[in-house]
Order: C-alpha cells, then structure tokens, then sequence
C-alpha cells in the first residue's frame, strides 16, 4: 500500500488506500570482481575529467541552455515540490473515448477503506453507466500529477496521465493523410483489410502473450 486518503468531488468523499496495479519480473545482476566475488562499488565521475569528485563536491542543477545550469540547493528543491496530500481531487468527468492511449503512464488501484465499501461500489457502476472517467489531480512521490479515474470490473483504477507538453504531436512525423482517398487507398484495398482485421480479431487474454522475464543489468 502506498497511502490511505480518500477521492474528492462535490460533497462526496469516498475513503480508499492506494496500491501498485503491476510489479515487475526482471531480474537483477549485482556486478562483482570474479577472482573475489566481492561487489563492485559506483564512483561519481566528473564526465570532462575522468577524474572521481568527493560526494562534498557533487550539487544538484538543472540545465536552462546547453552547458549552463542553476544550481539548486536541497532546500530549495523541498520548497518546490507539491505538498503531500492524501486526496484524490475530481476535476471532471469526461467521456473514456476522450483519453487517448498515449496520455496513459502508471496504473494503482483505489480500494475501499474504512466502511466506505458502499459508497465504493456506486462510483464504478455510475462511472460505467455514463461513459466518463474522472480526471484527477493527485500528489503521488511528491510530484503532482493528472490522473484519470477507471472502472476495472468491480475496482476503481487511478491511471496517471502524462501531461500535455509530454506527448508528442502528429505534425512531426510524416504520417499518411487521415483521409483514405488522399492517401491513395481504394476501397477493394480498404475492405480487404477490414475483412482481414475481422478474420483475425479474438478476446484479449494478456496472459498468452507474456514473454519470458526480463534481465536487469
């Protein structure tokens, strides 16, 4: 469990305990010196040196314009970050359709907490009734972030969202033109594909398709 807080809207206050939604199967390699098996140790390298700088030495600092930077001090950065809350605050509620996949990154799950099952229970169906997921702002590792709130079957999952400035726009790449005809596709060739879409569609089962752990290094 991460923490314990509630989700917020209107006058309605639901209370919940937050939770990873995935965990990860890599596996993990210490490096080590073969002829002791002893453990090797991380050194802080000046890039332009080469030469090991004293952990005094090391300040944090972020770069403005390539090669300068300001440095910020420990302080500083606390000041900076978001209060830590507990609450998951309901800005709207927005049709599923409008959350494109590309504005997903981290999944948890909200469960009920504190007899608050019944209340609980009425978000996901309501939520599911209408079509909307409810867009939230959250302070999760002392960063704030915008999160959509998902009915999962009988669970509400909180799913980050990247923020806008975060996903890349289509003008950047050269993607064909969204219309069909000016793209030079024909209908025989867009009804073939269809045709093979519909011969090959089947129920998601994300258990088939895990591939074996994956190495850490």
């Amino acid at each position: 469990m991460i923490w314990k807080g509630a989700i917020s809207f209107g006058l309605v206050h639901v209370p919940v305990q937050l939770y990873p939604a995935t965990h990860s199967e890599k596996v993990g390699f210490n490096l080590l010196d073969k002829r002791s098996m002893d453990p090797i140790g991380y050194k802080q390298i000046n890039k332009n040196t080469g030469k090991e700088v004293a952990r005094d030495n090391i300040v944090r600092g972020f770069e403005y314009e390539k090669g300068k930077y300001v440095v910020m001090a420990d302080d500083e950065i606390r000041a900076a970050n978001p209060d830590q809350t507990q609450t998951v605050d309901i800005l709207a509620f927005v049709d599923a359709s409008d959350i494109s996949f590309l504005s997903l990154d981290m999944p948890y799950y909200l469960a009920p907490d504190r007899k608050g099952e019944k209340v609980y229970a009425l978000l996901p169906d309501a939520l599911k009734d209408t079509g909307k997921v409810g867009i939230a702002s959250v302070v999760l590792h002392n960063k704030q972030h915008l999160a959509a709130l998902i009915p999962v079957g009988p669970a509400l999952a909180l799913n980050t969202l990247r923020w806008g400035d975060e996903v890349r726009d289509f003008s950047e790449f050269a993607f064909s033109d969204e219309d069909t005809k000016k793209a030079g596709v024909t209908p025989k060739e867009l009804d073939m594909t269809k045709r093979l879409i519909e011969d090959m569609s089947d129920t998601w089962d994300p258990a088939i398709t895990k591939p074996s752990a994956t190495t850490s290094w």
